[in-house]
């Protein structure tokens, strides 16, 4: 099928993170939830505000994720449960399942993801590039890329459930906080 050869779009943009030769650090506070928790996944380092959120409630209403990143990075079990519950974690949660490299009091992010990126400055570049590169191609190995391809045909093949079509409907109409009502009623 032509679906087949078409190369799903999402995965250029989280695969040109993770593709860039010099390491990219997530400094999180407030709110990641959805996309934003796919992009900070994506980054080499994620540090986190202990109170920060992140998570994936798009799997309760709109589809499945298009950057499932879960089972690598936090296991089988704990990655079926965020993509069961949609249910959203604290930075503190985040990092102690290995979504985050670590959470911080909120005070202390900033200062926490400067000393970090300074001792990275002290490495040569190229040892930098090499070191990522071999990280991330053991996950590749793994089969990490090959299942964000089926995941992007997966969240669009989402979109056509009739569930997820009334979602889609009502938050354009009436707005997101009468579809989420909508959704949390069901």
């Amino acid at each position: 099928a032509i679906e087949d050869h078409i190369k799903y779009y999402h995965q250029d943009v989280w695969f040109t993170i993770w593709n860039l030769q010099k390491p990219v650090i997530a400094q999180v506070h407030g709110y990641a939830l959805a996309g934003a928790s796919e992009f900070v996944m994506m980054c080499d380092l994620t540090i986190m505000a202990d109170d920060a959120v992140t998570g994936y409630p798009p799997v309760r209403a709109i589809g499945s994720p298009d950057a499932y990143y879960w089972p690598w990075m936090c296991g089988l079990k704990k990655a079926k449960y965020l993509t069961l519950t949609g249910d959203p974690i604290t930075g503190k949660e985040a990092a102690e399942i290995g979504l985050a490299k670590m959470s911080v009091p909120a005070d202390k992010l900033e200062e926490t993801v400067t000393t970090i990126a300074k001792r990275m400055a002290m490495i040569p570049s190229e040892l930098l590039f090499l070191n990522k590169l071999a990280c991330n191609k053991s996950m590749e190995i793994m089969g990490m890329r090959v299942a964000f391809e089926l995941m992007g045909k997966i969240h669009d093949y989402a979109q056509t459930f009739p569930d997820v079509k009334e979602f889609q409907v009502m938050n354009k109409e009436k707005g997101l906080r009468t579809a989420l009502e909508w959704r949390d009623m069901k």
